[in-house]
């Protein structure tokens, strides 16, 4: 399994995926969205 994560230009996480090493499919994605007070939200896909 290898994890990539992806940040916005703040240096916020924006995404998290999962993705099998031997076939590179992507097995589960995280998305991180914030509020605005800056409250984090997550959302798999």
């Amino acid at each position: 399994m290898d994890l990539d994560f992806e940040y916005d230009a703040s240096g916020n996480r924006i995404a998290k995926k999962v993705t099998d090493h031997s076939s590179s499919v992507v097995i589960k994605t995280t998305y991180y969205g914030r509020d605005a007070i800056g409250n984090v939200g997550l959302f798999r896909i």
